[in-house]
Formats: C-alpha cells, sequence, structure tokens
C-alpha cells in the first residue's frame, strides 16, 4: 500500500496490555514455575550439579520459560508499566539472547575445571506483586589461579510461590 494511500498506517503501536495479549498468544497459560527447586541453595545445587555433568539440557529447565515470563515474571517486573512500557517480546528476546550465550559460556569455563561452589550472595531482594527477584547473586568459586573469588554465574534469582528458577544465564565469563 503507498502511503498516500487512505487508510495507510504510519504509526503500529499497541498498547501494553495489547502487546502482552499478542505475547501470550500462542504460550500456554502459566500458573506457577514449573521445575525449578524449592530454595535458593538448592536451585544453585542444581545448576551446580548441571555444570558437573555439563549437561546443558538440565541447565536451560532451571531457567524460566518464555511462557513462566509472559504471565508471571514480565507482568510483575517495572519495565511492563509506565514510565518504560517496555515491549514483552523485545524484553524477551534480549533475556533468552542473554541466557544462551551465558548457558554456553558457564559450560564451556567449566569444561574442564570442576566446579565447586563455596557460598552464595545476592544483592537484597526485590518484590513486584507476587514475584520475589534477588539480583545480582554471585558464587564463591575457584578462579583459574586456585583463588576463591565471588563470580556471577547467572543472573537473577526469581521466586513465585515458593518455587525458585533463574532469570537467565547472564554471568561474567
Amino acid at each position: 500500500m503507498h502511503r498516500a494511500t487512505p487508510g495507510y498506517v504510519v504509526d503500529s503501536a499497541r498498547s501494553p496490555l495489547a502487546q502482552l495479549q499478542r505475547f501470550r498468544a500462542s504460550l500456554p497459560t502459566v500458573r506457577n514455575l514449573a521445575g525449578g527447586a524449592p530454595s535458593r541453595d538448592s536451585l544453585v545445587a542444581l545448576v551446580i550439579a548441571a555444570v558437573t555433568r555439563h549437561d546443558a539440557h538440565a541447565l536451560a529447565a532451571l531457567a524460566v520459560s518464555r511462557a513462566e515470563y509472559a504471565w508471571l515474571v514480565y507482568p510483575e517486573l517495572p519495565i511492563a508499566r509506565a514510565p518504560y512500557n517496555h515491549p514483552p517480546d523485545a524484553a524477551w528476546m534480549l533475556l533468552a539472547a542473554e541466557s544462551r550465550a551465558g548457558r554456553s559460556r558457564l559450560l564451556e569455563r567449566f569444561r574442564a575445571t570442576p566446579l565447586v561452589a563455596r557460598a552464595l550472595a545476592c544483592d537484597e531482594r526485590e518484590t513486584y506483586g507476587s514475584l520475589t527477584l534477588w539480583p545480582n547473586c554471585r558464587v564463591t568459586v575457584p578462579g583459574r589461579d586456585g583463588e576463591a573469588r565471588a563470580q556471577r554465574l547467572f543472573g537473577a534469582v526469581v521466586a513465585v510461590n515458593g518455587r525458585f528458577k533463574l532469570l537467565s544465564f547472564g554471568n561474567d565469563f
């Protein structure tokens, strides 16, 4: 259609609600996090075990899925509301890309060196409606030189209704 034609749409902006509905359209309705763990510490133990086995599928299952993000995580986050109104599909695309790359780097980093975690420390928890988030988590692990270092192995930890998962695998590697 030519721009001069009546009815030509220049701006295809959608309301935040319409964007969320469109993002959810092909996804199953989710009411709780699937899998994951009953605590932050047990979630980290599952991460360590999966990295030790070099199990990319087990690691992926410990992070929120697209459906979980659409129904449980995104709607509670500040980015979903004014003044941000960040589109859910764009937010998910960035998060998923960061997570895929981070998961690969994590597995590569500990391919030859066993991952032995000594401690977990996260920034203060943040609560958004039914979502609790612990950003900037660091796990104390041996460095390449053998010295213990607090490193970010994954992104934030999220909890919904007593289930814990990773928001992403964004890390320091």
